[in-house]
């Protein structure tokens, strides 16, 4: 009787992502998810303002480096 009740609970399901987050991403997939192009992904790192990793001939940058950059940005102001 257990298994029935458990089968006409009412409790919601949990939500299970099945798309994990990446820890870091190379160049391309870090400039799409700034929004920005690769000259200007590549002039912040040379700039110090973006941290970026090497692994191997592979630049990364990690997500949450991305997301502080992003964060730092200057707000618009409307005029």
């Amino acid at each position: 009787m257990a298994h029935a009740a458990l089968l006409n609970s009412t409790a919601p399901a949990p939500i299970v992502s099945t798309t994990p987050e990446v820890a870091a991403f190379d160049t391309a997939s870090a400039a799409r998810y700034l929004g920005i192009g690769k000259t200007t992904l590549f002039a912040e790192i040379k700039a110090g303002r973006l941290p970026a990793r090497k692994a191997g001939n592979r630049t990364l940058i990690v997500r949450t480096d991305a997301d502080a950059w992003l964060a730092a940005l200057p707000a618009r102001t409307a005029a």
